[in-house]
């Protein structure tokens, strides 16, 4: 599809209300409503035509991530830290952090061409699992400290959000922020915590946030402009 000269493909939720639009190195997605319109389509794309163009050649000017091949030596970055991978056969795979390297313990039966997709799901539950643990032990306590409290904490790998906080108090974060350094997840987990007493992005809510994350600006610069390195 396109509009004025812009490629373009949609995705229709029946759970989402309103319009929104992603760019990446994929091109142009129009997040839309499930009964949204083709000339509804159109004239969101006419609006933010400018936007959108200048968008598109930023994303144009970044540098294409390599594709993992999940196999022995490779580095993977944890807590804004490298890890170097090790492969270990063993009859109780997993995977974690040993001496220093991410360690994958995987059964011998394994192909050559199975084996780095059997990394990939360890290497995931495992990202997964740590952030569920560290992100909700951060939310709770940051949150105990301006008297709110989440009523869930949730972990999701998602293709545009870091972070999101619900109508009714529950905070979601991208496990792929795991990655970041520290600092940078004490920030984001400050801004979604935020929302739980302030449900926008009002001088007030940036105050809470500043209060609770002195340099919350510098991580948030860094968040927007490394944060397309946080994937695998």
């Amino acid at each position: 599809m396109s509009a004025d000269s812009i490629p373009y493909k949609v995705s229709f939720s029946a759970r989402r209300k309103r319009f929104s639009i992603r760019i990446s190195h994929d091109g142009v997605e129009v997040r839309a409503p499930l009964r949204a319109s083709k000339r509804q389509i159109a004239r969101i794309l006419k609006q933010r035509k400018e936007w959108i163009e200048t968008k598109l050649a930023l994303v144009g000017d970044l540098p294409l991530v390599p594709q993992p091949e999940y196999l022995e030596g490779e580095r993977f970055s944890y807590l804004g830290k490298r890890y170097r991978l090790s492969v270990r056969i063993s009859h109780r795979t997993g995977m974690g952090l040993v001496a220093g390297r991410l360690v994958a313990r995987v059964p011998e039966a394994l192909t050559a061409k199975e084996q780095p997709l059997f990394i990939r799901d360890l290497l995931f539950d495992w990202y997964e699992s740590r952030a569920q643990v560290v992100l909700e032990k951060k939310a709770r306590e940051v949150a105990a400290s301006i008297n709110r409290q989440p009523t869930r904490v949730r972990i999701r790998r998602t293709k545009s959000q870091w972070g999101h906080c619900t109508p009714k108090g529950v905070l979601q974060f991208n496990w792929l922020i795991m990655q970041a350094p520290l600092a940078v997840i004490n920030y984001l987990v400050a801004h979604e915590v935020c929302h739980l007493q302030h449900p926008n992005h009002s001088p007030d809510f940036w105050s809470l946030v500043e209060q609770l994350c002195p340099d919350f600006n510098k991580q948030r610069i860094w968040l927007k402009s490394q944060g397309y390195l946080l994937a695998i």
